[in-house]
């Protein structure tokens, strides 16, 4: 495929799509059609829902429970088999549903595809659909046109585009016909029009040279298409641990099968041990509580504007260790706004307010001012406020530029200060109009004073140009001679603030006598000869805007609290590497201001760039392919990347990176469907929220495991000890499964409400190849198993005095109360429980008093009772057991008090 489209001349560009300036017949575009194919996005291979459930019906916990529901079979336990297969079922179900909500990225692209163009087809412009268009065509556009495929320009005229969501570029981008050098970057190719950007100047003709999969978008749904979407930490994590536990219950049930063969234990006896050490092995309400804790932590994220599309990657955002960032739009408002205005007298007047919103405040010196009773404020206002390219909108979801966004600003600027355009329309009446001229670089505006019957020349654009062409300065509606001193001030003031980001602007105007207005009125229809008559009016200066894209408010604190967790943040933007570099400053990603480019990158071997990456925080000019590049070199040495962005260019580094975030409101479907994560407000602050609450789902996931497993452990002791003495089954696999489903997921779900801790942010992220389970934890879980088991065993030993079924009982009731005072310690493995609070944690308390209330149920109501095969035993045993087992949680404080497992 040829990308040097730029680097080509219009002949040799017609040579080689064999086509001309007079675009296709309807035959020749036909076969091509054929060739090509349409221009759009091949449509993504699904798997089939059989095929989808078989892969999520892959993993080692389900092989556990299919050998515990064969071995139901094989003993002829019944009810055990049904309970295990329906949890087997749902487990499964769960899975298949979020896998089936995946994302679709290249569908999602493939929505650039679906409107009409003109394009010339046998001599004349047809409208036809956009699908249909092919290498070779020649289509006509115009401002507010959306390109349909990617174009080489051979007729512009005041041309300016929008690339934000492909390159990252801020500011609209000038176009022209200008040939280009073979090695210009995709930002800088200024006689190209892009698929999926808009038009926002001007109207061109243009030829069609790359079509559906082969533009450039098509080209980065082609990289997310053959990016292998990865496990996400928390799958990981979870994997691991589910590899750990099925390790221990294989090991378990080996050894009950090698002591039940020495001591000689009949078959059917043998095989219930091993069913209940299977079912006791494997907590088989984890995938439900997991999903839980994970849900708790979705609802919570959205409360703070912040959807996740995949919930199992908040716990990845606990070990975030770099945040790679773009500039426009997630930094920034990605609005326009006039900042500052500079007056003739010297007065520098800051204006305020956000985006596209038309109030704010003028001030100077902490002054309000009125700018509507400062004359020359006024004056400026008012002549800045026409534009043809542009206007501003209120809508539902509030106010929405339509054009430029350049020229939006200044009407934006103008609205402020109460212009109106009814007071407009009252006061003045645009008799031509000149559109930007990109020589120039202003644009020029004839308006009659509809009251003074006085006609003035406005010129609005660029800074230099227009302050040069001045040779007076309106001050207090008089015309002063300005000299060359003069201009340099007001040049080096508008360089000062070219160089913290803002695009300067500059505004000056002239009155036409009526008698000159007379000869050159009729050249109106003939643009280039109104320019040539107006080329030599003096103009008088009246005053300078200072535009930039404004860094959102939260966005320095933010950032700042990202790094006192020990998270880096990286910018890297397609932007201006000035207009990166200041933004970086002001944000704090670094306060240097060291910046590369991707061509200062692209001749680095990948551990050069590695080691620049030390040092640089900030990327200017970066393309997908480049984005892409950092994140997976920083991956490779072991960072754990969340990578922010809004454009289709983002798209490939969002679905890479391990936590892919998506801006809401101004995202693209491409940026929002590769991700992860999409924040609502598109306000940076609330990423730092969502890793805060990412660590306090990998506490409660940690926590609420340990919880689990402690009771796993003590039943798989406790099968292994009665069995090497002697004694009969304690427990019965249905009796186990309700202390794994009920007892365990009621609580396991009340330790996912604890909340965040105050010093959750101050800690460093936790290390990519870290487990679930550490040192720390495996010890807490032997010492309070090996308690629950051996005051099991006593209790169970003592019950067999009387009979093997009122043991049972009496081993079921003392482990569903060891569960319940367990589940309080493990609300922190830190801090006693008088620091936390006994009541803090209201689900806590519920679920204590829940699985005591259906604990209670299944001993007294006989039916139940009898289903579960439990012996009668009255409310005082039972308050007996309650207060034995307050020595798992007496137990857990000294462990704590004492600091052992520190």
């Amino acid at each position: 495929m040829n990308n040097n489209w730029h680097a080509l001349s219009a002949d040799n560009i017609y040579q080689k799509l064999n086509t001309s300036a007079g675009g296709l017949t309807s035959k020749e575009a036909k076969k091509r059609l054929e060739k090509y194919g349409y221009n759009a996005l091949p449509e993504k291979k699904h798997d089939s829902l059989f095929k989808t459930v078989i892969k999520q019906a892959n993993n080692f916990l389900n092989y556990v429970l299919i050998a515990a529901v064969a071995f139901s079979a094989l003993g002829d336990h019944w009810i055990d088999f049904w309970v295990i297969s329906t949890i087997l079922i749902i487990n499964t179900a769960i899975s298949t549903y979020h896998h089936i909500k995946a994302r679709k990225v290249v569908e999602s692209l493939s929505k650039n595809f679906e409107s009409t163009t003109l394009a010339l087809r046998d001599g004349e412009f047809r409208k036809i659909p956009v699908k249909e268009l092919v290498p070779g065509d020649v289509i006509s556009l115009k401002d507010g046109d959306k390109f349909p495929a990617d174009v080489r320009f051979f007729s512009t005229n005041s041309v300016s585009c929008d690339e934000a969501s492909l390159t990252g570029e801020s500011t609209s981008v000038e176009k022209s016909t200008d040939l280009l050098s073979e090695d210009t970057q995709l930002a800088y190719r200024a006689n190209m029009g892009f698929s999926g950007t808009m038009m926002v100047t001007g109207e061109a003709k243009a030829v069609v040279v790359a079509t559906g999969s082969r533009t450039q978008i098509g080209q980065i749904a082609s990289d997310l298409s053959e990016i292998k979407e990865g496990k996400t930490l928390f799958e990981k994590r979870t994997e691991r641990l589910v590899k750990q536990m099925v390790f221990v219950t294989a090991v378990t049930s080996a050894l009950i099968l090698i002591i039940g063969i020495a001591r000689q234990i009949n078959t059917q006896e043998l095989v219930l041990f091993i069913l209940a050490a299977l079912i006791s092995g494997i907590p088989e309400g984890l995938p439900t509580v997991l999903t839980v804790v994970l849900s708790i932590a979705a609802h919570r994220m959205s409360r703070k504007r912040a959807i996740l599309k995949k919930t199992s990657a908040i716990e990845s955002l606990s070990s975030v260790t770099t945040i790679i960032t773009d500039k426009t739009g997630t930094l920034t408002e990605n609005t326009m706004n006039v900042g500052v205005v500079g007056l003739p007298d010297g007065r520098e007047i800051k204006v305020s307010g956000e985006g596209w919103i038309p109030e704010g405040d003028f001030t100077h010196k902490s002054k309000k001012i009125v700018p509507l009773k400062d004359k020359d404020l006024k004056t400026l206002a008012e002549l800045s406020g026409f534009s043809d390219q542009a206007d501003v909108v209120k809508t539902k979801s509030g106010y929405q530029n339509t054009g430029d966004p350049t020229e939006a600003s200044r009407i934006v600027m103008s609205r402020k200060a109460g212009i109106t355009p009814e007071y407009l329309s009252k006061k003045y009446k645009v008799l031509a109009s000149i559109p930007y001229d990109q020589k120039t670089k202003y644009r020029q505006n004839i308006v009659k004073n509809l009251k003074t019957e006085e006609i003035y020349l406005v010129v609005v654009g660029g800074a230099e140009n227009v302050i040069s062409r001045s040779d007076g300065k309106a001050v207090s509606g008089k015309s002063i001679k300005i000299n060359e001193n003069e201009k340099q001030d007001i040049l080096g003031r508008v360089d000062d603030y070219a160089s913290r980001a803002f695009r300067m602007q500059a505004v000056a105007y002239a009155k036409i006598p009526e008698n000159y207005w007379s000869k050159i009125k009729t050249k109106i229809q003939d643009q280039d000869k109104l320019k040539k008559a107006l080329a030599d009016t003096p103009l008088n200066y009246l005053g300078t805007l200072a535009i930039n894209d404004p860094v959102r408010k939260d966005v320095p604190e933010a950032v700042s609290a990202a790094q006192k967790a020990g998270i880096r943040v990286i910018m890297a933007t397609g932007d201006h590497p000035d207009t990166a570099k200041a933004v970086g400053i002001i944000c704090g990603i670094d306060k240097k201001g060291l910046v590369l480019t991707e061509k200062d990158i692209e001749n680095l071997e990948d551990h050069e760039l590695l080691k620049k990456l030390e040092e640089v925080r900030i990327f200017a000019r970066m393309t997908p392919s480049g984005k892409m590049r950092i994140a997976r070199i920083l991956q490779e040495s072991g960072e754990v990347i969340a990578k922010t962005g809004d454009g289709t260019n983002d798209a490939p580094a969002l679905k890479l990176a391990d936590v892919g975030i998506a801006m809401g409101e101004i995202g693209t479907d491409a940026a929002r469907e590769a991700s992860d994560l999409v924040i609502l407000d598109d306000n940076f602050a609330t990423i730092i929220s969502a890793i805060e609450e990412g660590r306090t789902v990998f506490r409660n996931v940690r926590q609420t495991s340990l919880y689990l497993l402690t009771t796993n452990f003590a039943e798989d002791l406790l099968l292994i000890s009665a069995l090497a003495i002697g004694l009969p089954l304690p427990l019965l696999p249905l009796q186990i499964l309700w202390l794994n489903l009920v007892t365990d997921g009621v609580s396991g779900v009340s330790l996912a409400t604890e909340k965040p801790q105050k010093t959750t942010l101050s800690s460093p992220p936790r290390k990519k190849g870290e487990g679930i389970l550490g040192k720390k934890n495996l010890i807490f879980i032997g010492i309070i198993a090996f308690i629950m088991m051996a005051l099991s065993l006593a209790v169970f030993y003592w019950g067999l005095q009387k009979n093997a079924e009122y043991a049972r009982t009496l081993a079921f009731v003392f482990l569903v109360f060891c569960q319940l005072f367990n589940m309080i310690n493990l609300r922190s493995l830190d801090l006693p429980i008088s620091e936390i609070g006994f009541f803090s944690n209201k689900a806590i308390n519920i679920s204590f008093i829940i699985s005591t209330g259906l604990l209670l149920i299944i001993m007294f109501v006989p039916v139940l009772r009898d289903i579960f095969r439990f012996a009668e035993i009255n409310i005082v045993m039972i308050s007996l057991l309650f207060a034995l087992a307050s020595t798992v949680f007496l137990g857990g404080e000294l462990l704590k008090k004492t600091k052992v497992l520190e």
